[in-house]
């Protein structure tokens, strides 16, 4: 039921490998904090940016909050968040949302946390129909004004006897200013790929390091 969530700051972590330690390191936990399932995580400009599923929220804390503490702003979205990308240059925030849509935030800390969606992206084909399911994994690569983003797709055997394969990763440009339905630069997908629930992901120079589930 979310009862038990927290969200830990190792200090030090490739130190002695004592795991969590109180008086040293940091947790926000309890019902002050509104936490009911939180996914993604970034952390930029001296706050946490908090994607929180189950809330249909982003909650965003101070970088040093510790305890049951409330959130100092939330946003809501239009769909449960999975994962966000924060951009600290342009104060853009990306958030991958499980209805297969990015929800776009402009000027979300100078605007003290007012500003709502901008806009939206949504993958689509040619023909401007919708070929995402179930966003996931978001990176975004400011040089070239790119998100990556994953999609799991059906997520149980039950739904759909294909869930295990397919899953797949999007590339769009221009995501700065993208709105609507947007056909994506490159897709990924298919058994070859390997890819059933990419349920996260980095990029790492040229390349994109996924979690498949």
């Amino acid at each position: 039921d979310g009862a038990n969530v927290a969200l830990r700051t190792f200090c030090g972590p490739l130190g002695d490998g004592d795991g969590y330690l109180d008086g040293r390191d940091r947790e926000i936990a309890g019902p002050a904090t509104g936490l009911v399932f939180p996914k993604g995580i970034a952390a930029a400009d001296g706050y946490l940016f908090v994607a929180n599923n189950g809330a249909n929220a982003i909650a965003v804390f101070g970088a040093g909050a510790s305890g049951d503490v409330p959130p100092i702003a939330t946003t809501a979205l239009a769909a449960n968040p999975w994962d966000l990308a924060y951009d600290a240059a342009s104060d853009r925030l990306f958030v991958a949302l499980v209805n297969g849509t990015v929800a776009v935030v402009d000027d979300y800390v100078d605007s003290g946390f007012t500003n709502g969606v901008a806009r939206t992206i949504t993958p689509a084909d040619t023909g401007g129909n919708k070929i995402s399911t179930n966003l996931h994994g978001i990176a975004y690569h400011a040089d070239t004004d790119r998100l990556v983003v994953s999609d799991v797709g059906i997520t149980t055997v039950d739904l759909s006897a294909d869930f295990a394969a397919d899953g797949a990763i999007y590339v769009i440009s221009g995501a700065s200013s993208a709105d609507g339905m947007v056909e994506p630069d490159r897709v990924l997908e298919g058994p070859a790929t390997q890819l059933g629930n990419p349920v996260d992901l980095v990029l790492d120079g040229a390349d994109a390091r996924i979690a498949e589930k």
